[in-house]
């Protein structure tokens, strides 16, 4: 008999409850250390003479697939899950909602079959008759197995991409610390081919900024929007980060300064987390990381922004738990309560426990507790994750309300609603070149500009949703 362990949160669809379950299970496989693997074979970490990659075709284990009786509810380990053999299962809805909560890698992962015997006969394959009712799980897998290997065909070249970048800047004496992405793939999941990523964020200091961006032109990549001098002024001073694509092979880089725009009150020491910068070796080479604890937190503000509305963040969070044995909770929450960030972290604590199963130390369990609004937030984040209109890319004001609900002080949560009337954003700046003698007008230009389009959507019914335009 299996140990059933009920997750925290029920979804209303089974597939949903079967992603979640799915998810759990798979964050919890042991890894190999210092490889980049997929669970059908390893993308090992070592290279050519001339740099490229190696790929080491190698078969994998991986667990049986045990959570789905916990899904189901089903403790006969003896037959296939009832709801899961019934016709109205929609794997074609699963897998629209891995794709688009980027866990297609981790989802893989877990039905992958295991050399070891299991329930559903052979060596952990299912049966592949054209009468069987697993016949479909079986052309799951092998969706799910091509959007694996091309994920991890393009980690290997985001990868390979990022590392020129770094050695570029390093040769200009630039430092930089990559984030998100592969780093993220290989520090929590030892694995370049488990997370889906499709860009590169790269953190300089802002004094370099305008040097990096020089160099990445030169290298092929172009500001995604055009900016005239003046206005980059502006815009240097107001958000946090430039989008450049390449103009051959279109990867996309984020170049920060700074990990949220003006409008969101952070208050990060920026000096100090270069200071606790630790190096982890990628593919052979020497990159500077930022230490769990500020990771941890970065993570936690990042999905705040974007009201948790992928899988994929709350993966994250729960695997940098479950993987950091000696996390400093002093100092994490000495942080965010100086940075007014304490209940952000508490709600991505909480997610991750609830539903990626990670258990958390008593007196953050406690410290949750003394906040019912993370409660609040959590269950929030959790009625609305799989509705399709939660997931959508781009900003609105519900993502706004959210981001103002996450601030525990008043003076941030005024400062957030304030600035989103009266900062300018890129179409802001965009709609007048003005000199810099005159900047302090693209202040008043914002809430006259919002005024005239709130009353243009009113009375002549634009379709436009978003009166912000998309801050981010």
């Amino acid at each position: 008999m299996l140990n059933i362990v009920k997750p925290a949160v029920q979804f209303k669809r089974p597939e949903e409850n079967f992603l979640v379950e799915a998810l759990r299970s798979s964050l919890s496989f042991p890894r190999p250390p210092n490889i980049a693997a997929g669970p059908s074979f390893f993308l090992a970490e070592k290279r050519e003479s001339n740099g490229s990659p190696i790929t080491v075709r190698q078969k994998a284990r991986t667990d049986p697939p045990k959570f789905w009786w916990r899904t189901f509810g089903d403790d006969s380990e003896g037959t296939p899950p009832t709801n899961l053999l019934n016709s109205e299962f929609d794997w074609d809805y699963l897998l629209r909602l891995a794709e688009t909560h980027c866990v297609v890698p981790l989802l893989y992962c877990s039905l992958t079959p295991s050399p070891q015997p299991s329930p559903l006969g052979g060596e952990g394959s299912p049966p592949q008759s054209a009468t069987d009712p697993l016949r479909s799980l079986a052309e799951v897998r092998g969706k799910l197995r091509e959007a694996f290997e091309e994920n991890a065909r393009r980690n290997l070249r985001l990868t390979q991409e990022l590392l020129e970048i770094l050695d570029l800047l390093e040769s200009r004496g630039i430092p930089a610390i990559p984030f998100k992405g592969p780093v993220l793939a290989h520090v929590l999941y030892r694995n370049l081919a488990l997370r889906q990523f499709v860009d590169l964020d790269i953190l300089v200091p802002k004094k370099n900024i305008l040097k990096a961006k020089e160099l990445l032109t030169a290298k092929g990549y172009s500001l995604h929007y055009s900016l005239t001098p003046h206005q980059e002024a502006v815009f240097l001073d107001l958000d946090c980060e430039y989008l450049l694509i390449h103009s051959e092979h279109r990867a996309s880089v984020e170049l920060h300064w700074d990990f949220a725009p003006k409008y969101f009150p952070l208050n990060l020491d920026l000096e100090s987390l270069w200071e606790r910068t630790g190096r982890v070796s990628l593919s052979g080479r020497d990159i500077r990381v930022f230490s769990k604890e500020d990771l941890l937190l970065l993570l936690c503000v990042h999905a705040s922004k974007h009201r948790w509305n992928r899988l994929q963040w709350i993966c994250d969070v729960a695997k940098l738990l479950s993987e950091s044995t000696e996390i400093r909770w002093d100092f994490v929450l000495d942080t965010a309560s100086r940075t007014g960030c304490r209940r952000i972290l508490y709600l991505g604590l909480l997610l991750a426990q609830e539903i990626g199963g990670v258990p958390l130390p008593q007196e953050i369990s406690v410290g949750i507790q003394t906040d019912p609004k993370v409660r609040i937030l959590a269950d929030t984040v959790t009625q609305s994750l799989f509705l399709e209109s939660y997931s959508q890319p781009g900003v609105s004001w519900a993502t706004h309300w959210f981001g103002i609900r996450t601030r525990e002080r008043l003076r941030d949560r005024l400062r957030y609603a304030l600035s989103l009337l009266f900062l300018p954003t890129l179409v802001d700046l965009k709609s007048a070149d003005l000199p810099v003698f005159l900047s302090f007008l693209y202040y008043f230009l914002r809430p006259l500009r919002l005024l005239f389009r709130s009353f243009f959507r009113v009375f002549f019914a634009s379709p436009d949703p978003s009166p912000l335009d998309n801050k981010k």
